[in-house]
């Protein structure tokens, strides 16, 4: 099976893994508005409930708060990068294992990644 996380099964996933990726790497500060739930569907072309379920899951995560006034970046100066990093690939496994995605093809998917990235 191929691995294709832009499928709108995964959609909610992509938006997730992208969103920590960003605020692990510092693109967004700690207290920074974050773009709207409207605007994150649209960016990825998905149903603004979709965008909504990822922005659920970042806040239960810890790393967003709601308020009454919009998104923000939670402080989560506590995580080391190695701590995001693992979370991410845990959870990533995960999924993939719910969508019927192979050890197998995990494996080999994370050895392709690493080949071409490190």
């Amino acid at each position: 099976m191929a691995l294709d996380f832009f499928t709108k099964e995964t959609a909610c996933h992509k938006i997730y893994v992208d969103f920590v990726s960003r605020l692990s790497n510092g693109e967004y500060r700690t207290g920074e508005r974050l773009p709207s739930c409207m605007t994150v569907a649209g960016k990825y072309n998905v149903s603004k409930s979709t965008a909504h379920n990822a922005y659920r899951r970042l806040e239960s995560d810890g790393y967003i708060i709601f308020t009454r006034t919009g998104t923000f970046v939670a402080d989560i100066s506590g995580l080391s990068p190695h701590t995001s990093l693992a979370e991410l690939l845990i959870d990533t496994i995960e999924h993939a294992r719910q969508n019927g995605i192979s050890d197998e093809d995990i494996t080999g998917a994370l050895e392709i990644l690493m080949e071409r990235y490190c």
